[in-house]
């Protein structure tokens, strides 16, 4: 992946930044069992690291998760692939 490390700082800045703000941050993983957890460096940014895994490219599709980020009222998204 082209400038990996460059990728994983800022989305590092992005997350503290929200954490300071007191935004709230729903995180989820992209099929975990075939593709692997969260890289170590964003979880572990989250005390009770718990990512909501979903197997379609929309988190939408998983009502839990949709539900959740609805009841936030409007939301910022970050979308980290590697």
């Amino acid at each position: 992946m082209y400038r990996k490390e460059a990728l994983f700082e800022n989305a590092q800045k992005l997350i503290k930044g929200f954490q300071v703000l007191e935004m709230p941050i729903i995180v989820t993983e992209q099929y975990p069992k075939g593709l692997g957890p969260t890289i170590p460096e964003i979880a572990a940014l989250f005390p009770d690291f718990k990512p909501l895994p979903k197997l379609a490219f929309s988190c939408w599709r998983r009502r839990r998760i949709s539900a959740g980020a609805s009841s936030l009222g409007p939301a910022a998204g970050l979308n980290l692939w590697y």
